[in-house]
């Protein structure tokens, strides 16, 4: 059915960056496996079993990552029209009606780089570990106060955890907020 492979599609991009977050930087397209909690959520959204459910992520996985919002609007009016989807079946898997994700899945810090084995000569960005993700209230025009995610990260080599919109090292008072990335 036509329409319920759309709504795969639009559910799997509106979730991009919460299953793009569980990746190495260096990997390119989606991953093989999607986390549990996101396949639950697609298996609840679709009353799907759990074969059915992996077997439409191997049949759609490359479509659906290629297949990214033409603009914020379209995205918009996904999150509008599927927004029954993740306040019934979402919320008890921590997936939220946004899912706020730091810009950056690498430290920015160049000193935190790693050496690689294979060449000492090339360096590899240090990947942020250790999510914390917590509830959050988001206020939208369009739809009001809707539940959500937050989640951080943490580099280990320079103590620095990174939210949405800012990051703090360990031993400093302030939050630096991120011009671009």
């Amino acid at each position: 059915d036509y329409k319920a492979v759309q709504t795969y599609i639009d559910l799997i991009n509106l979730l991009k960056s919460k299953i793009r977050a569980l990746q190495n930087s260096y990997q390119v397209g989606p991953p093989s496996t999607l986390s549990v909690n996101i396949h639950e959520f697609l298996k609840k959204c679709f009353s799907m079993s759990d074969y059915m459910g992996k077997l439409a992520w191997a049949c759609f996985q490359s479509i659906a990552w290629k297949t990214p919002f033409s603009n914020d609007g379209e995205e918009q009016a996904a999150r509008l029209k599927h927004l029954k989807l993740f306040l019934d079946h979402g919320l008890s898997r921590n997936i939220g009606v946004y899912n706020l994700e730091p810009p950056t899945c690498v430290c920015v810090d160049p000193r935190c780089c790693d050496q690689l084995h294979s060449n000492k000569n090339a360096l590899r960005d240090r990947e942020l570990s250790e999510p914390v993700s917590h509830p959050i209230t988001v206020f939208t025009m369009e739809l009001g106060a809707v539940p959500g995610y937050s989640t951080s990260r943490y580099c280990r080599k320079c103590n620095t955890r990174y939210y949405p919109n800012y990051y703090v090292h360990s031993a400093a008072t302030t939050r630096t907020y991120y011009t671009e990335l």
